[in-house]
């Protein structure tokens, strides 16, 4: 059977990023005009992939990066690099790693894995759009395929195992121990089989992430939302201020940065200045590259 080759969430979703924000003229004129300019059942057609966005008052991504629609400056003067991958995605590694055990969902459903795949992005979505998201059902995670397509528990088990037994493979074989890194843990299987969204999410948080009840936020989602919106959503001051430090990793550009240090510092009370050519907070200097 001919497999087809998925990219990663995080993968899929910095692509996105790229195509959305590069300074290039878009291939198709259309990208260019307004609503107004456009008929409605062109609208509506191309609106539709867009729909959950909408959903969540962030707006079209048809016509403006999110970043415009949103009145902040561009993050990054480029998107690749593991340093800021940890903006845009909200769950450690694993929640991501699916081939495998996508694969064995699609054998018990009786789908071929290129149907399957076709399927979960019917119901579910590409992940394009994951770093707008908060509920782990909005995207293809692996929590959301194990709710949607009803997975039995020694399924789920045999899945997770095969994965865990490929990476212990590939650590030996190469004589790389980082393989393991991807190995599940028996705390986060027993998350998974709980199919309890809040325990999944003590597992699979990003350290960079706040987690609020069965909801998680992004350091991007802080970013094109304001301080109002935070509170409204029940993010306190202490869950931003605990994550500072983690938030001066990044490479901003100088325009970003200032722009995220005033939502930090109205938020939180405190004098936040990174990245610049340092980072600055209670009285502790860190010296960052200015790239």
């Amino acid at each position: 059977m001919k497999k087809t080759i998925t990219l990663t969430l995080s993968t899929i979703l910095l692509f996105t990023l790229c195509a959305c924000t590069a300074d290039v003229e878009p291939e198709n004129p259309v990208a260019q005009r307004t609503d107004a300019e456009i008929p409605t059942a062109q609208i509506s057609a191309e609106s539709e992939e867009t729909q959950t966005i909408q959903d969540v008052d962030i707006g079209p991504m048809t016509y403006q990066s999110p970043f415009e629609f949103a009145e902040v400056p561009q993050p990054f003067v480029h998107f690749g690099g593991d340093e800021n991958t940890n903006f845009f995605v909200p769950f450690t590694e694993r929640m991501y790693l699916g081939a495998t055990v996508e694969e064995e969902f699609a054998k018990y459903l009786g789908f071929n894995y290129d149907e399957f795949i076709e399927d979960i992005h019917r119901k579910l979505g590409d992940g394009s759009n994951a770093f707008y998201l908060t509920g782990l059902m909005e995207a293809p995670y692996l929590f959301a395929l194990i709710i949607e397509y009803d997975i039995p528990d020694y399924i789920i088990m045999s899945a997770l195992q095969r994965h865990n037994e490929i990476y212990e493979g590939f650590a030996i074989e190469f004589d790389t121990p980082g393989f393991r890194d991807n190995i599940f843990t028996e705390k986060e299987i027993e998350a998974f089989l709980s199919r309890d969204s809040v325990k999944v999410l003590e597992q699979f948080a990003s350290l960079f992430a706040i987690v609020v009840g069965d909801r998680i936020y992004s350091p991007v989602w802080l970013y094109i939302h304001t301080p109002e919106e935070w509170q409204l959503v029940g993010i306190t001051p202490e869950m931003v201020e605990e994550r500072l430090e983690l938030f001066s990793e990044f490479n901003f550009t100088p325009e970003a940065a200032r722009a995220f240090e005033s939502k930090l510092s109205d938020f939180t009370g405190r004098d936040v200045v990174f990245n610049a050519v340092s980072w600055i907070y209670s009285g502790a200097s860190f010296l960052l590259s200015p790239e």
